[in-house]
């Protein structure tokens, strides 16, 4: 099988490549920056571009039997917009012009690290969260 995957230097991302070539599958791993990417094998192609970049994308996608998106939320805190919508559209909208029909997209919640830094804004919600109805109830 020949996958592409996206967030490929993450640490889902990562797995994935690496289980996929343990079972012998193609990857293509889809980076933004490839020396992040340590993973070095004869069935692995390693693309770096951003997602914004509709031919790129493309290119990654074409001939995939599937696509796997490992794509997490932006650590920036200056992000604006919704990169990571926006980019897994980019993804689809490339897939379906190259006829692929298999997409897996894994969603990495972002949760509190105790080592945060914590903002007034963050420190205001989390409070506010906590006296509210709107405050877990129950473990997950």
């Amino acid at each position: 099988m020949k996958l592409t995957v996206f967030g490929a230097t993450g640490g889902v991302g990562r797995h994935v490549v690496t289980q996929a070539l343990d079972r012998g599958d193609r990857a293509t791993a889809y980076v933004r920056n490839r020396a992040k990417l340590d993973i070095s094998h004869p069935e692995l192609t390693v693309m770096s571009g951003e997602l914004t970049d509709r031919e790129a994308v493309g290119q990654a996608v074409r001939d995939a039997d599937a696509v796997i998106s490992a794509l997490g939320p932006s650590l920036d805190r200056k992000t604006t917009g919704m990169p990571l919508a926006d980019g897994t559209r980019m993804i689809v909208e490339a897939m379906q012009t190259d006829g692929v029909k298999r997409y897996i997209g894994m969603a990495t919640p972002s949760l509190r690290d105790p080592r945060d830094q914590r903002s007034r804004s963050a420190s205001w919600s989390h409070s506010w969260a906590a006296r509210s109805s709107l405050a877990p109830t129950a473990s997950c």
